[in-house]
């Protein structure tokens, strides 16, 4: 399990560079069209932090003995805020779509 934290974590941190965009789900598939009204540095920096947030996830499951329940609920949540920010915040849109 150690081996997909330190996957995710290195995934999180190319990403951070903003370098990347090619992994992300959805962004990868639009038209370019549609890839001209997102910020691609900035969709891949926060995917990037989601990245993160699931390698510092898995180790806390796996290594220390807190409330499995809790946290899914905390990781769910913060996931899916990161999920709705990039699609409706104005700072990971281009600046002629703001």
């Amino acid at each position: 399990m150690n081996v997909l934290v330190i996957l995710f974590l290195i995934l999180g941190i190319v990403m951070l560079t903003g370098k990347g965009s090619f992994l992300v789900a959805g962004y990868n598939t639009m038209s370019e069209e549609k890839k001209k009204r997102y910020n691609e540095k900035r969709i891949t920096q926060a995917v990037g932090v989601v990245a993160l947030l699931a390698s510092g996830y898995i180790y806390v499951m796996e290594n220390m003995k807190v409330s499995e329940g809790l946290l899914n609920i905390i990781f769910i949540v913060m996931t899916l805020l990161i999920v709705v920010l990039i699609n409706v915040h104005p700072y990971f849109k281009n600046s002629s779509e703001k």
